[in-house]
């Protein structure tokens, strides 16, 4: 019985574990599914409620700097100010009648600025108001609220609003009253704009268009960056504007280039001296040897300034003629002259007698060298920058501020352009051709001080 007995409890005891362990996997099941489950629901939440908005600083202020109501075409001119400390990235520009609360936006998608409106900068826009000009409505407000950019949103800054009362006239006439012929200041007068006049027409002020601030005025983004003028009118002249960006071109060595063509202004470089001059860049890879600058045509080179596809040096090769059997001066620097990766100003001179190079103003190695140029060969040929057409070679990196010259550069001429710098207007006798880079955009490259336009090929803008 005691055996029997033991069987018994035993056959009992086992039901209970059982149920137990069937209970601790239940428990274990539902915390999974919750927690699997809060996990859903977090993302889900996350993804449907609003992030924190971006924050503006305290210190960002713009200001309405003068508004003009054009009775004519039913358009309002707002001059607005970086009063603040910080740039500005956007701008909601609004107008409604005086006194409500609702205003109708202007600049409907155009918030952002062109680029950054810096501390102390001044912008003017023209907006079209004809849809918030009512008959037997004098007097408006326009309102700006200074915005920043949160990805691709513009996010108003809360408590940046600014309001200006504006009286456009019974009709959505005028800003006042006026007598016709009478004249006043527009809104911006520093730079080309100073002592720019509107003038009373049909009893109201008109506003002041570009044609007020006069042909050298650039409205919003100075464009013209080298010269010396304060051409958008903000108190700041070209490379000291944010605006104006320095601008290279970049050669991808395989097939880009710039061709002047047979520009008259080079068949007689180099008959009495000549001298090249750039700022280079240069990155790994081109074909051949690498040409800054060139000229030549089927039958042979006429003058190559380049850098030699081994090694970093920098060479020169200037020929009496091309083709087979001519008459050349060359000379290159040693290895590490035009390291990969580094600006790099270079300058080569043929002085007749001398053939030098330099790099970074430095004189690096000169040589005795004297030839007879042919100058009925020399009438022909296309002039290149990046490219030279024999052999077939292609400049990898980027080139900037190119200039050739129909003479000899002294060791200190050489100096001071390295010194100053890409595009100072500095050692000027004697230039052919000089191409700034400046334009940023487009397939043309101005020359500067000629009529020797090159002809951009595959090349692209870059900023610097």
């Amino acid at each position: 019985m005691k055996v029997t007995s033991e069987k018994v409890l035993m056959t009992i005891k086992y039901p209970d574990r059982k149920r137990g362990v069937s209970l601790m996997v239940s428990y274990a099941l539902l915390v999974i599914v919750a927690v699997a489950l809060s996990i859903f629901v977090y993302s889900y939440l996350k993804q449907q409620l609003p992030s924190e908005r971006i924050e503006c600083s305290e210190d960002v202020n713009l200001i309405i700097d003068g508004v003009i109501c054009n009775s004519v075409s039913k358009e309002v001119s707002v001059g607005i100010n970086n009063g603040g400390l910080f740039n500005v990235s956007a701008v909601f520009v609004r107008m409604g009648e005086e006194g409500k609360r609702v205003k109708t936006q202007l600049n409907q998608d155009t918030e952002i600025f062109p680029t950054p409106l810096s501390p102390g900068k001044e912008i003017a826009f023209l907006y079209d108001a004809s849809s918030v000009l009512k008959p037997g409505v004098d007097n408006y407000e326009v309102e700006i609220q200074a915005a920043v950019l949160d990805g691709r949103v513009v996010v108003p800054c809360e408590g940046s609003v600014i309001t200006q009362s504006i009286s456009c006239g019974a009709g959505g006439g005028g800003n006042q009253e006026c007598t016709d012929g009478e004249e006043r200041n527009c809104p911006l007068q520093g730079g080309v704009c100073i002592n720019s006049n509107e003038i009373c027409v049909d009893g109201s002020w008109p506003g002041c268009s570009s044609a007020d601030y006069g042909a050298d005025y650039e409205e919003g983004t100075e464009i013209s960056c080298t010269d010396g003028l304060d051409n958008d009118c903000d108190g700041v002249t070209d490379n000291s504007d944010s605006d104006c960006e320095n601008w290279a071109l970049n050669f991808d060595g395989i097939d880009d280039y710039v061709q002047v063509g047979t520009a008259p202004d080079f068949s007689d470089v180099c008959l009495n001296g000549c001298s090249f001059s750039a700022w280079v860049r240069r990155e790994a890879g081109g074909t051949g040897n690498l040409p800054i600058v060139a000229r030549s045509e089927a039958a042979g080179i006429f003058f190559s300034f380049y850098v030699p596809s081994i090694g970093e040096s920098l060479s020169i090769n200037i020929f009496d003629s091309p083709g087979p059997g001519g008459n050349l001066c060359t000379i290159s620097t040693d290895t590490n002259s035009v390291p990969i990766g580094s600006w790099i100003h270079v300058t080569g001179v043929y002085n007749l007698t001398d053939v030098v190079l330099y790099t970074d103003g430095e004189r690096k190695i000169f040589e005795s060298c004297a030839i007879t140029i042919d100058e009925t060969a020399w009438q022909n040929g296309d002039t290149y920058i990046g490219h030279t057409s024999v052999p077939s070679s292609f400049f990898s990196g980027d080139i900037d501020d190119v200039r050739i010259y129909n003479r000899g550069l002294s060791d200190a001429e050489v100096s001071q352009l390295n010194d100053a710098g890409p595009e100072a207007e500095i050692v000027t006798s004697g230039l052919a051709g000089w191409w700034k880079f400046y334009e940023g955009s487009g397939n043309v490259a101005e020359d500067s001080w000629g009529d020797n336009d090159g002809s951009i090929n595959g090349a692209t803008w870059i900023a610097v």
